[in-house]
């Protein structure tokens, strides 16, 4: 297929370039913070997104370049999900030293640092008993952790609790051991590996689902399934995750659940910790369960 058409404004691209020129030109590039907001759902199938992007500014802070920018896809003419983002642009040594969210301060995650007990699944071994509620709360395995190849799971074991967490609302723990063989380093950047951002908020939404799973939130929802709720997420980026670490772990903390005709919102605080150092910080994180229509 042909890609979909876009426009394209970019800042002078002389720009990045005014810090390395006597660095022999090496330079990282790092998202560092969005706010995304969704919509509307939009039936995608046989229609053309529009990505219009455009560089809002930019500026040196020292060893690093920031260069913002907005994005907006549309379809028939109507914009459904827009983010305003910012980059940097470093030199390697920025990274010899990650400082994270907490000025280099590692710490344990929530539950163990407040004593907090979760009961511990193992993926995808125990995934059997996880789901064995599941069809009794309306939720079919098919739509949920179940629905993913291996390739994209970033969990290894989770901790579940449904009182906890920093807003006293539920609690969400996971963790994934390091591989160095992971397919995203090859990929992601060249001769610069390190996981994309994405997954680790793609590894906060698995946890946050599964703890809708476990604590039996889509209860009386025939055919249910997970979508993304309207509205708006942030996230922040601080630091890493490269082949040289052991371990990442996730949390989410559950802000609201809210119960409708229709369905349930759940809304949710996360952060992605790498081997105890605090990298990433996103905050309304929002899922919707509700009926599969589709089928």
């Amino acid at each position: 297929a042909a890609p979909p058409p876009s426009s394209l404004t970019l800042a002078p691209p002389q720009a990045p370039l005014t810090m390395s020129k006597d660095h022999g030109f090496n330079l990282l590039f790092r998202n560092l913070d969005a706010t995304a907001k969704l919509y509307a759902h939009v039936d995608l199938r046989g229609k053309t997104i529009v990505n219009t992007s455009k560089c809002t500014g930019y500026a040196m802070l020292g060893q690093m370049g920031v260069q913002k920018f907005n994005t907006v896809l549309e379809v028939d003419g109507k914009p459904f999900y827009e983010v305003d983002s910012s980059f940097g642009w470093f030199l390697p040594a920025v990274f010899e030293k990650q400082v994270g969210l907490d000025n280099g301060v590692k710490r344990e995650c929530w539950h163990v640092a407040n004593k907090h007990p979760v009961t511990r699944f193992a993926l995808p071994a125990d995934e059997g008993k996880l789901f064995a509620g599941a069809v009794a709360a309306g939720l079919a395995p098919a739509h949920l952790l179940s629905r993913r190849s291996d390739q994209v799971r970033f969990l290894d074991e989770i901790g579940l609790s449904a009182t906890g967490g920093e807003h006293g609302k539920g609690y969400g723990h996971g963790f994934k051991t390091v591989d160095p063989r992971d397919w995203f380093f090859s990929c992601h950047f060249w001769c610069d590996p390190v996981m994309p951002g994405s997954l680790g908020i793609e590894a906060m939404h698995q946890t946050l689902e599964l703890f809708c799973v476990h604590t039996g939130l889509g209860a009386g929802i025939a055919n249910a399934t997970f979508t993304h709720d309207l509205g708006k997420t942030t996230w922040k980026y601080r630091g890493q995750m490269t082949p040289k670490a052991e371990r990442g772990d996730v949390e989410v903390h559950i802000k609201s659940v809210e119960k409708t005709a229709g369905g349930v919102t759940v809304v949710a605080d996360g952060y992605l910790y790498v081997d105890k150092l605090r990298v990433y910080h996103a905050t309304g994180l929002r899922i919707r369960i509700e009926t599969n229509m589709s089928q």
